[in-house]
């Protein structure tokens, strides 16, 4: 598996923020397999970004906003990118995810 480093998250968000996309909460998106042949590692990947944000959250956000995480579910590289599209659509700041697609 791997490990997610909150740093790299938190650094990543504020750059983000500097370009004007900061909002009542920041959205990211977390695109993984959450059905299929590999919906147990999808569910482990969201389970250890779910943690990290969680963690920034509670020490406040990131200058004061919240991070939100929009969930798009990753089967295939088809359906990667509708659910790439839609998280876009849908005005968030960074996409974590798709190692399968």
């Amino acid at each position: 598996m791997f490990k997610i480093n909150k740093f790299a998250i938190a650094l990543g968000l504020c750059g983000a923020m500097a370009s004007g996309a900061a909002a009542a909460d920041m959205k990211v998106g977390a695109l993984f397999p959450f059905s299929g042949a590999l919906a147990l590692l999808g569910q482990e990947s969201y389970r250890g970004l779910e943690l990290a944000v969680n963690e920034i959250n509670a020490a406040g956000g990131i200058n004061g906003e919240k991070i939100q995480i929009i969930k798009a579910d990753a089967v295939d590289p088809t359906q990667a990118v509708s659910e790439t599209k839609r998280l876009i659509s849908s005005n968030v700041v960074g996409v974590f995810g798709s190692y399968a697609s």
